[in-house]
């Protein structure tokens, strides 16, 4: 089963390769495949999907938790940016 956490250390694997090649022409590659990837793991995940880690702020725990209008938000946001990274390739 994949979950929530994978989403989000693909999504800051994303960040950071952004960050670190964003300037070169062969990123439009490596970020189609990696929201490629951050959609493959979208439409694999269960949902609803809550995150292994979180804390705790003033005695109320805080933590993050996917249900199928999150999944519908993320999907949109994902392939936007799928379709920007491809129109600038």
């Amino acid at each position: 089963m994949i979950s929530l956490d994978s989403l989000f250390l693909l999504s800051t694997l994303t960040v950071l390769a952004a960050l670190a090649f964003g300037q070169r022409r062969a990123y439009a590659w490596v970020g189609g495949i990696l929201f490629t990837a951050q959609i493959i793991v979208l439409a694999a995940m269960s949902m609803p999907d809550a995150a292994s880690f979180g804390f705790v702020v003033f005695g109320q725990p805080v933590g993050w938790v996917m249900d199928g209008f999150g999944r519908f938000f993320a999907l949109i946001t994902v392939g936007a940016a799928l379709a920007s990274v491809a129109y600038t390739g």
